[in-house]
Protein backbone atom coordinates (compact mmCIF):
# COMPACT_ATOMS: atom_id res chain seq x y z
CA UNK A 1 0.00 0.00 0.00
CA UNK A 2 2.96 2.36 0.29
CA UNK A 3 5.18 1.98 -2.56
CA UNK A 4 3.43 4.20 -4.98
CA UNK A 5 6.10 5.26 -6.92
CA UNK A 6 8.93 2.77 -5.61
CA UNK A 7 10.96 1.82 -9.08
CA UNK A 8 9.89 4.45 -11.15
CA UNK A 9 11.28 2.65 -14.15
CA UNK A 10 14.61 4.92 -14.60
CA UNK A 11 17.47 3.37 -15.27
CA UNK A 12 19.73 1.64 -12.78
CA UNK A 13 17.27 3.25 -9.76
CA UNK A 14 19.24 6.36 -9.27
CA UNK A 15 17.62 8.10 -6.15
CA UNK A 16 19.10 11.39 -4.65
CA UNK A 17 18.10 11.61 -1.26
CA UNK A 18 18.58 13.88 1.94
CA UNK A 19 17.78 13.25 5.35
CA UNK A 20 18.22 15.05 8.64
CA UNK A 21 17.35 14.50 12.00
CA UNK A 22 16.79 17.66 14.90
CA UNK A 23 15.48 16.59 17.94
CA UNK A 24 12.64 13.98 18.03
CA UNK A 25 11.49 14.57 14.48
CA UNK A 26 13.37 14.09 11.06
CA UNK A 27 12.95 14.59 7.91
CA UNK A 28 13.56 12.87 4.87
CA UNK A 29 13.36 14.25 0.79
CA UNK A 30 14.01 12.14 -2.23
CA UNK A 31 13.76 12.12 -6.00
CA UNK A 32 14.04 9.73 -8.99
CA UNK A 33 15.03 10.74 -11.86
CA UNK A 34 13.94 8.40 -15.01
CA UNK A 35 15.62 8.45 -18.56
CA UNK A 36 13.60 9.31 -21.58
CA UNK A 37 10.16 7.83 -21.56
CA UNK A 38 10.32 6.54 -17.85
CA UNK A 39 8.74 7.91 -14.69
CA UNK A 40 9.74 10.79 -12.65
CA UNK A 41 9.48 10.63 -8.84
CA UNK A 42 9.85 12.60 -6.20
CA UNK A 43 8.81 11.92 -2.11
CA UNK A 44 8.73 13.83 1.04
CA UNK A 45 8.52 12.56 4.31
CA UNK A 46 8.26 13.83 7.93
CA UNK A 47 8.39 11.83 11.00
CA UNK A 48 7.95 12.60 15.31
CA UNK A 49 8.95 10.36 17.83
CA UNK A 50 7.70 11.21 21.30
CA UNK A 51 8.77 9.61 24.68
CA UNK A 52 5.66 9.16 26.75
CA UNK A 53 5.10 7.52 29.94
CA UNK A 54 4.99 3.49 29.39
CA UNK A 55 5.36 4.15 25.57
CA UNK A 56 6.60 5.98 22.70
CA UNK A 57 4.75 7.26 20.29
CA UNK A 58 5.86 8.07 16.33
CA UNK A 59 3.78 10.33 14.20
CA UNK A 60 4.45 9.97 10.44
CA UNK A 61 3.72 12.18 7.11
CA UNK A 62 4.77 11.26 3.77
CA UNK A 63 4.03 12.61 0.07
CA UNK A 64 4.62 10.97 -3.35
CA UNK A 65 4.03 12.05 -6.73
CA UNK A 66 4.50 10.30 -9.86
CA UNK A 67 4.82 11.85 -13.08
CA UNK A 68 4.88 10.56 -16.80
CA UNK A 69 3.79 12.39 -20.24
CA UNK A 70 2.31 14.84 -18.61
CA UNK A 71 0.33 13.22 -15.94
CA UNK A 72 0.98 13.58 -12.41
CA UNK A 73 -0.42 11.19 -9.84
CA UNK A 74 0.06 11.84 -6.29
CA UNK A 75 -0.16 9.75 -2.64
CA UNK A 76 -0.56 10.67 0.75
CA UNK A 77 -0.32 9.05 4.11
CA UNK A 78 -0.10 8.91 7.36
CA UNK A 79 1.05 6.36 10.43
CA UNK A 80 0.86 6.21 14.05
CA UNK A 81 3.35 3.66 15.73
CA UNK A 82 2.90 3.01 19.78
CA UNK A 83 5.26 1.05 21.17
CA UNK A 84 4.74 0.10 24.43
CA UNK A 85 6.56 -0.77 27.88
CA UNK A 86 4.33 -3.97 28.14
CA UNK A 87 5.54 -5.24 25.07
CA UNK A 88 2.98 -4.45 23.39
CA UNK A 89 3.20 -2.62 19.81
CA UNK A 90 0.57 -1.16 17.40
CA UNK A 91 0.82 0.44 13.79
CA UNK A 92 -1.86 2.16 11.92
CA UNK A 93 -1.54 3.23 8.48
CA UNK A 94 -3.79 5.00 6.11
CA UNK A 95 -2.65 5.93 2.07
CA UNK A 96 -4.35 8.30 -0.37
CA UNK A 97 -3.52 7.83 -4.07
CA UNK A 98 -5.11 9.47 -6.85
CA UNK A 99 -4.98 11.92 -9.73
CA UNK A 100 -4.18 15.38 -9.07
CA UNK A 101 -2.84 16.71 -12.66
CA UNK A 102 -5.03 15.08 -15.84
CA UNK A 103 -3.75 11.66 -15.12
CA UNK A 104 -5.73 8.19 -16.34
CA UNK A 105 -4.92 6.73 -12.47
CA UNK A 106 -8.21 5.62 -10.56
CA UNK A 107 -8.70 7.20 -6.47
CA UNK A 108 -7.29 4.59 -4.61
CA UNK A 109 -7.06 4.19 -0.79
CA UNK A 110 -5.00 1.48 1.37
CA UNK A 111 -5.59 1.09 5.06
CA UNK A 112 -3.48 -1.23 7.35
CA UNK A 113 -3.00 -2.30 10.96
CA UNK A 114 -0.37 -3.91 13.00
CA UNK A 115 -0.22 -5.50 16.22
CA UNK A 116 2.98 -7.33 17.60
CA UNK A 117 3.48 -8.50 21.20
CA UNK A 118 7.31 -9.08 22.84
CA UNK A 119 7.83 -11.48 25.86
CA UNK A 120 11.41 -12.68 26.35
CA UNK A 121 13.00 -14.76 23.23
CA UNK A 122 9.30 -14.68 21.56
CA UNK A 123 7.91 -11.98 19.10
CA UNK A 124 4.18 -12.48 17.93
CA UNK A 125 2.40 -10.54 15.13
CA UNK A 126 0.03 -9.96 13.06
CA UNK A 127 -0.96 -7.62 10.66
CA UNK A 128 -4.08 -6.65 7.95
CA UNK A 129 -4.30 -4.46 5.11
CA UNK A 130 -6.80 -4.21 2.43
CA UNK A 131 -6.98 -1.53 -0.19
CA UNK A 132 -10.42 0.38 -2.61
CA UNK A 133 -10.78 2.32 -5.03
CA UNK A 134 -13.79 3.41 -7.04
CA UNK A 135 -13.78 3.66 -10.95
CA UNK A 136 -13.32 0.77 -14.05
CA UNK A 137 -9.77 0.10 -12.22
CA UNK A 138 -10.35 -0.46 -8.76
CA UNK A 139 -8.77 -2.64 -6.63
CA UNK A 140 -10.72 -4.44 -3.39
CA UNK A 141 -8.17 -5.89 -2.28
CA UNK A 142 -7.14 -7.17 1.07
CA UNK A 143 -4.58 -9.63 3.17
CA UNK A 144 -3.18 -10.62 6.32
CA UNK A 145 -0.35 -12.09 7.86
CA UNK A 146 1.01 -13.69 10.92
CA UNK A 147 4.69 -14.19 12.42
CA UNK A 148 5.79 -16.08 15.52
CA UNK A 149 10.25 -15.40 15.94
CA UNK A 150 12.28 -17.01 18.27
CA UNK A 151 15.66 -15.89 19.48
CA UNK A 152 18.31 -18.59 19.40
CA UNK A 153 21.12 -16.26 21.08
CA UNK A 154 24.54 -15.14 19.38
CA UNK A 155 22.48 -13.44 16.62
CA UNK A 156 20.65 -16.58 14.84
CA UNK A 157 16.68 -16.26 15.17
CA UNK A 158 14.24 -18.74 14.15
CA UNK A 159 11.26 -16.98 12.19
CA UNK A 160 7.95 -18.12 11.01
CA UNK A 161 5.09 -16.62 9.21
CA UNK A 162 2.14 -16.64 6.96
CA UNK A 163 0.23 -14.06 4.91
CA UNK A 164 -2.97 -14.52 2.58
CA UNK A 165 -4.21 -12.50 0.21
CA UNK A 166 -7.75 -12.03 -1.57
CA UNK A 167 -8.99 -9.67 -5.09
CA UNK A 168 -12.24 -9.06 -5.69
CA UNK A 169 -12.91 -10.13 -9.49
CA UNK A 170 -15.71 -7.33 -10.74
CA UNK A 171 -17.43 -7.56 -13.67
CA UNK A 172 -18.03 -4.40 -16.04
CA UNK A 173 -20.85 -4.46 -18.07
CA UNK A 174 -21.55 -8.10 -18.30
CA UNK A 175 -17.83 -8.82 -19.16
CA UNK A 176 -14.50 -9.36 -17.33
CA UNK A 177 -12.27 -7.14 -19.32
CA UNK A 178 -13.15 -3.74 -20.01
CA UNK A 179 -11.61 -1.27 -22.97
CA UNK A 180 -9.76 2.13 -21.77
CA UNK A 181 -7.83 4.31 -24.70
CA UNK A 182 -7.93 1.72 -26.64
CA UNK A 183 -6.58 -1.04 -24.95
CA UNK A 184 -7.97 -4.11 -23.50
CA UNK A 185 -7.94 -4.85 -20.18
CA UNK A 186 -8.38 -8.60 -17.78
CA UNK A 187 -9.37 -7.48 -14.57
CA UNK A 188 -8.02 -10.67 -12.42
CA UNK A 189 -5.08 -9.66 -13.94
CA UNK A 190 -5.31 -5.58 -13.98
CA UNK A 191 -6.04 -5.63 -10.53
CA UNK A 192 -4.75 -8.72 -8.62
CA UNK A 193 -1.96 -10.09 -10.37
CA UNK A 194 -2.62 -13.43 -8.97
CA UNK A 195 -5.72 -15.71 -8.99
CA UNK A 196 -8.64 -14.70 -6.60
CA UNK A 197 -6.70 -15.91 -3.69
CA UNK A 198 -2.99 -16.02 -3.05
CA UNK A 199 -1.10 -17.33 -0.01
CA UNK A 200 2.81 -18.16 1.47
CA UNK A 201 4.04 -20.33 4.26
CA UNK A 202 7.77 -19.51 5.16
CA UNK A 203 9.96 -20.68 7.89
CA UNK A 204 13.47 -20.13 8.26
CA UNK A 205 16.72 -19.04 10.54
CA UNK A 206 18.05 -15.55 10.35
CA UNK A 207 21.74 -14.95 10.90
CA UNK A 208 23.02 -11.79 12.16
CA UNK A 209 26.77 -11.18 12.96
Amino acid sequence: GNDFADGAESVGGQIARYDYSFGDFSVALSADIADAGGKDALAAGARYEASLPAMTLGVGLGWQQRAHDGEKNDAVGVSLDADLDNGFRAILNRVDMGDTAGGNVDAERFAGVGLAYETGDWLFAVNYGRITGEGPRDKRQEGYGIAANYDLGGGAEMQLGYGKSSCAKIVVDGNDTYVSGGAVYDHAYERCFWDDEDSAFSLGVAMSF
